[in-house]
């Protein structure tokens, strides 16, 4: 079966404050408006739609994915694991998810979103991503099978987007 995976970081975050847990820094300003930049490009592209979103617990994860679940009218599921996580737990969560879900999102935090595109990337394909992919980097990725089978080298690149690239779409 043919499935999609976006992988999206969160947006830009503001700067921890005296006091602040790290899982409750909000989105800044900026941030908010890529989140609504991204939205506008993915209805106006009619991008294939996540009908399952996995998202960490953190503010900023929530500020983020909340919009986009909102447009895709897809369910979403927060995962304490999935908060600061490395790719490999990631990547298990992605493997748990039920096989009735053909496109599925996720909405995490650096570097292990990165990471993780790079690991499941065909390998003529990685060059196609940052290393690092920036806040609000998204990644969609498309693969044959199971979501049990994602693993290295499993997915080829259908597009990445970046708030710079939509700018100067502009």
């Amino acid at each position: 079966m043919h499935r999609t995976l976006w992988l999206i970081r969160h947006a830009e975050a503001a700067n921890p404050v005296f006091g602040q847990s790290d899982d409750q820094r909000p989105l800044t300003p900026s941030g908010a408006a890529d989140v609504i930049n991204l939205v506008r490009h993915l209805a106006k592209e009619s991008a294939t739609p996540a009908q399952w979103l996995w998202l960490s617990p953190a503010l900023r994860t929530r500020q983020t994915a909340q919009p986009i679940a909102q447009l895709w009218d897809c369910e979403s599921m927060e995962d304490s694991a999935l908060y600061l996580a490395d790719p490999f737990a990631l990547l298990h969560c992605l493997q748990t998810t039920s096989a009735d879900y053909q496109h599925l999102a996720l909405v995490g935090h650096n570097p292990g979103i990165s990471q993780l595109a790079h690991y499941l990337a065909v390998p003529s394909d990685q060059d196609a991503v940052e290393v690092d992919i920036p806040p609000l980097g998204t990644v969609q990725l498309t693969f044959h099978g199971s979501w049990q089978d994602l693993r290295l080298g499993a997915c080829g690149v259908k597009s990445y987007i970046t708030p710079s690239r939509l700018a100067a779409d502009r």
